[in-house]
């Protein structure tokens, strides 16, 4: 037997080995996961029982739902432990990945660390950018209310033609859940407009709280209306400015390491050349 099919023999075992070994620990993986689900169910209970006690459990559940982790999750619900076991599962994981890639215990425990206070920045990034992405929404929703007001139309009315033409998904959703709310007569029209407000961490949506609030205890707020207008229309054009400028950075950014690539392959090119050129 030549060691051409020798080797082709060897490296088919460790195929098969490889994939037997996938296929048992899958086996395993599926075994642990019903006991996981077990401790799972206990673990959870316990820290939102520590919340509970503690008193920060409504606090802690208005704060996800601020932030948009209910949102993005779609469970409006949903419990303090969610939140804490995906902080520590990403720690674990990143923790694990850079013990593999520098084989350091040391470094599990910095990973742990940083997985657990990348989730929190995360969220607040996301929640920023659905903040500037709803901007314009938020303007169109002003002008429904000032157009519609004007013609002396009922405040659901005009929420559902903003809600028709919004784009940013979040504040159609949270929009929607407004409106029902609205037209569900077991829920006061305050705590409605509450739990709208709650939905987000953003000072342009405590002012709208505020114009509806208005409307439904003294009716027309249309100059109220207008002013808000005027300064999100101002937000939307330093938004603008913002990533206007932003985008000639980049494009800087881009020509520069374009240049510079050049100017390294160019220098590299007559190194080899002449490196074996003895100029002395």
């Amino acid at each position: 037997m030549s060691i051409e099919n020798i080797s082709l023999i060897i490296k088919i075992s460790s195929y098969f080995v490889m994939i037997i070994i996938c296929i048992l620990f899958f086996i395993l993986l599926y075994k642990l996961i019903k006991k996981i689900d077990i401790s799972k169910y206990r673990i959870d209970k316990e820290i939102d029982k520590k919340y509970k006690n503690d008193g920060k459990i409504s606090s802690m559940k208005m704060n996800m739902s601020k932030m948009g982790i209910m949102y993005r999750v779609q469970d409006y619900d949903l419990n303090p432990s969610w939140y804490i076991l995906v902080r520590i599962m990403v720690g674990v994981l990143i923790g694990v990945i850079l013990y593999l890639l520098t084989n350091k215990m040391i470094i599990i425990a910095i990973g742990i660390f940083a997985g657990y206070i990348i989730v929190p920045i995360y969220f607040k990034k996301k929640n920023k950018d659905d903040n500037e992405d709803m901007m314009m929404d938020l303007y169109n929703t002003y002008a429904n209310f000032k157009i519609q007001m004007g013609a002396g139309i009922y405040i659901i009315d005009s929420l559902e033609a903003a809600h028709k033409t919004a784009n940013n998904k979040r504040y159609k959703e949270a929009l929607g859940e407004l409106i029902l709310n609205f037209a569900d007569k077991t829920i006061p029209m305050e705590e409605a407009i509450n739990i709208f407000k709650n939905r987000f961490d953003n000072r342009q949506i405590d002012k709208l709280c505020a114009l509806l609030e208005n409307c439904i205890q003294y009716g027309n707020s249309e100059e109220y209306a207008r002013d808000i207008m005027i300064e999100i229309q101002s937000l939307i054009t330093a938004n603008t400015l913002k990533t206007e400028n932003d985008i000639e950075n980049k494009a800087g950014l881009i020509k520069f390491a374009f240049f510079a690539t050049i100017i390294f392959l160019v220098a590299y090119s007559l190194y080899i050349e002449f490196a074996d050129i003895s100029l002395f």
